[in-house]
């Protein structure tokens, strides 16, 4: 067979393979038609989507009932309610397709969001793929864009200092590879911390075999104050738990605490910036003690950076120009959307120095792990 016959071949297949979409909602009633029709309008047309309505009290599950008898793809799933990793579970269990893609009943996908990533997870054996994201107002107009991190290959080091992916619908799944790490963990509930069980899949998955991406922007993450992912004080204790987790049930990896002491600081940073924002002063100062303890040098680094866009923002608003608006919609999947980062490529800050030493380190850690983690 020649080169056009055998991509011809690996194309129809990639088009035969079916891909489920899995939807886990709680009182969406507001935003999730939208997303089903952004999961309807994909190009890759072999899905099923299954939307996991966990015990909403509001007309989520009238929504989708209806969404349900248009779409011959889609199957409504009702449970009572148990948490954003158990309706995600659910909906693994009742898959059908060898890939699972996530989506929160909240976001958006581009239409080529699942091929895209059907592709690369197909091209690279890799049984995790995701692809970048916008974040977006409740009127899909886009706010800024997330950061584009490319990695191919094994990523754990580098995932335990930084999530990657950083929302949960931007993945597409191997199903076995997904239930071979447990699925989502439902311990973080139970524990009072839910929020961060995408991260910890994201965490055993990258531990167990390489990951890949897809350097375009084909999430629309939704931004509102009503959002669990909104809530800084609960999403810092369920990153800080989830990593704990995985750093306590992985030993065989040896990751450097150093690293775990990084993470643990930008957390506590992002945490800081939070409550200041609010005006709580003490507890602020609290998180930023916190973070130097961890991390005194990225600290003061971040601090330097943080002074220094306040000052280009400043300086922008007595200039008078009006950001441009963009539409999740009509955006170009390429392009990241937002103000340039102040450390330019060019001539890097001490924070992007930094950063980027750290990353190359974590990269030649990864690059040592000969085999996945079993």
């Amino acid at each position: 067979m020649g080169d056009a016959g055998a991509r011809n071949k690996s194309e129809s297949v990639l088009k035969e393979t079916l891909v489920s979409v899995i939807v886990p909602a709680f009182n969406a009633e507001a935003t999730i038609g939208q997303t089903l029709a952004s999961i309807a309008g994909q190009s890759h047309r072999n899905i099923e989507i299954l939307i996991v309505d966990d015990g909403s009290t509001d007309t989520t599950r009238d929504v989708a009932r209806t969404f349900c008898a248009s779409e011959p793809r889609a199957r409504l799933l009702p449970k009572v309610n148990g948490g954003v990793a158990s309706a995600r579970n659910h909906g693994i269990a009742e898959a059908k397709g060898r890939y699972v893609a996530l989506i929160d009943a909240d976001d958006l996908w581009h239409p080529d969001h699942i091929a895209k990533c059907l592709a690369v997870a197909q091209n690279s054996g890799c049984a995790m793929v995701f692809s970048c994201h916008h974040i977006i107002d409740a009127a899909n107009i886009i706010i800024r864009s997330g950061v584009q991190t490319i990695v191919q290959g094994m990523a754990v080091h580098r995932l335990a200092y930084i999530n990657l992916v950083s929302n949960g619908s931007a993945l597409l799944l191997d199903r076995a590879a997904a239930l071979a790490v447990g699925g989502y963990d439902e311990r973080l509930r139970a524990a009072g911390v839910e929020g961060c069980e995408d991260y910890l899949l994201q965490l055993g998955m990258a531990a167990r075999g390489p990951i890949a991406m897809v350097p375009e922007y084909l999430v629309g993450y939704r931004q509102r104050g009503d959002a669990m992912s909104s809530d800084a004080e609960r999403m810092t204790a369920s990153n800080i738990f989830a990593g704990e987790l995985f750093r306590k049930e992985t030993p065989q990896l040896s990751i450097p605490d150093t690293i775990w002491r990084w993470r643990r600081a930008k957390a506590s940073l992002a945490l800081a910036r939070y409550r200041l924002r609010r005006g709580r002063f003490g507890g602020s100062l609290v998180s930023l003690a916190t973070a130097f303890w961890h991390d005194p040098v990225g600290t003061v680094a971040a601090i330097h950076y943080d002074f220094r866009r306040v000052f280009r923002l400043v300086a922008r608003g007595s200039s008078g120009s009006a950001p441009v608006v963009h539409s999740f919609a009509a955006a170009d999947p390429a392009m990241a959307i937002g103000a340039a980062p102040i450390d330019q490529f060019d001539r890097p800050g001490w924070l992007a120095r930094i950063e980027q030493a750290r990353m190359a380190h974590l990269t030649d850690l990864d690059n040592a792990l000969a085999a996945p983690i079993s």
